[in-house]
């Protein structure tokens, strides 16, 4: 999730806290003795796997989408994926 939270946003303090997202999370599961640290390990290669398949797929996707409007499109997507901060994407 802190990755996601990183690649979205546009203001630096908001990608700082997707960076100690995951960190706060680890702290916390061990500390409450929830899970173990190999737990925390096993979840990060988890997400890390499904992150790279994510990126191989989009490419993939991106690679094969049609040439006219693809620019509008992509703005488009941009548009609503990126967070700056503000009530309208922009």
């Amino acid at each position: 999730m802190g990755i996601a939270i990183v690649h979205i946003v546009r203001p630096l303090w908001l990608k700082a806290l997707g960076i100690l997202f995951p960190v706060g999370m680890l702290i916390a599961i061990v500390a409450t003795a929830n899970h173990f640290i190999l737990d925390a390990i096993a979840g990060a290669i988890v997400i890390g796997l499904a992150y790279g398949l994510l990126i191989i797929f989009a490419r993939l996707r991106r690679n094969h989408m049609p040439t006219s409007g693809l620019q509008e499109q992509r703005q488009l997507q941009d548009e609503h994926l990126v967070f700056d901060g503000t009530t309208e994407a922009g």
